[in-house]
């Protein structure tokens, strides 16, 4: 089979950024293009490795690697990274970065961790068993298998060697965009296709769908699972889901507080509230009740909303279409 080839690239671009308003007062803070070594104000995806540094990806503008202080920018000219529209970035237990990229492939990134200088592998169509460059999702499961949607062919697990591709013709998946994977604590994945959503337990497929659900052929954008094990989808215009491994709960915009049934993002703090990223009607919280952030009523810079990963302070950070990096805390900022 084709191989991908690692290269040994020595990055040497770092901006130390010091920010001057972090404090325990204030509930909001918001970097941009303007106030910060941000390149752009669209975020996609925000990644929290195990050493509590942010990984940024941009919409336009590659990566941004936020260290306290120290911020690193990573994209086409000055890296390997093929592409600087960045769907999703995922790391694994060794703390290496795997890029999904819109139109580039994946992108492996090992940072310095085990040497001095830094690790980078291109997997595209023209080296490896990948059979679509534009990715949508990459997980990780408990075997390091890695499984990948794709744009337009599926989804794949790649076990270091070998590639085995999940579509129409050999699975029950109802459509080859795969905007979603999630492998939960019991080792199974969870599929979100633009046309429903799969689980499949390395045997068996299920589709939800209403034939067993009150589900339809939703377009899934978001699954995560929480403490007590329930499954969260959220959909692309079908708003919010929970599973409890028998019964389903559906949240919409007509029957709750969902402030839009267009969801992007779903995450969990620590007290296991549930939290919403809408595109155009700002970010929810739901604890039981419903709370709602948006330009009028906090300080969210933008109510497009793509994505919230919560850090170990509780830290909401948040990547908006237009109004830059956002964080909030309701007890108070604390970045460092």
């Amino acid at each position: 089979m084709k191989k991908f080839c690692f290269k040994k690239f020595l990055f040497s671009f770092l901006l130390v950024f010091n920010i001057y308003v972090y404090s325990q007062e204030s509930q909001w803070f918001t970097f941009t293009a303007d106030n910060s070594p941000l390149p752009i104000n669209s975020v996609h995806s925000i990644t929290i490795d195990n050493n509590n540094v942010k990984w940024i990806g941009t919409w336009g503008g590659g990566i941004i690697k936020i260290n306290g202080d120290e911020w690193a920018i990573y994209d086409t000219i000055n890296s390997p990274l093929t592409h600087n529209n960045i769907y999703e970035i995922i790391i694994d237990k060794e703390n290496n970065k795997w890029i999904a990229t819109f139109g580039g492939g994946i992108v492996f990134f090992a940072d310095g961790n085990k040497k001095t200088d830094s690790l980078w592998a291109v997997i595209d169509t023209s080296n490896s068993g990948l059979n679509h460059n534009t990715i949508y999702a990459i997980a990780i499961d408990s075997n390091r298998n890695k499984w990948i949607g794709t744009w337009g062919s599926g989804a794949l697990m790649f076990d270091g060697i070998n590639w085995i591709n999940y579509s129409r013709d050999n699975t029950i998946i109802p459509n080859v965009k795969i905007p979603e994977i999630f492998i939960d604590r019991s080792n199974n994945k969870w599929i979100g296709s633009a046309a429903g959503l799969l689980l499949f337990d390395d045997s068996t497929w299920t589709l939800f769908d209403e034939t067993n659900s009150p589900l339809g052929n939703w377009a899934v954008y978001s699954i995560i699972q929480d403490r007590k094990n329930n499954i969260w989808v959220g959909f692309k215009f079908n708003g919010v889901a929970k599973y409890d491994g028998k019964n389903w709960t559906h949240y919409t915009y007509e029957n709750s507080e969902l402030p839009s049934n267009t969801v992007y993002c779903l995450a969990t703090d620590s007290s296991d509230n549930l939290w919403v990223a809408t595109n155009g009607l700002g970010i929810a919280k739901f604890d039981g009740d419903w709370t709602v952030y948006n330009k009028t009523n906090s300080g969210l810079p933008d109510n497009y909303t793509f994505w919230i990963t919560i850090d170990k302070y509780d830290n909401k950070w948040i990547g908006t279409l237009r109004g830059g990096l956002s964080v909030f805390n309701e007890n108070g900022v604390r970045l460092k």
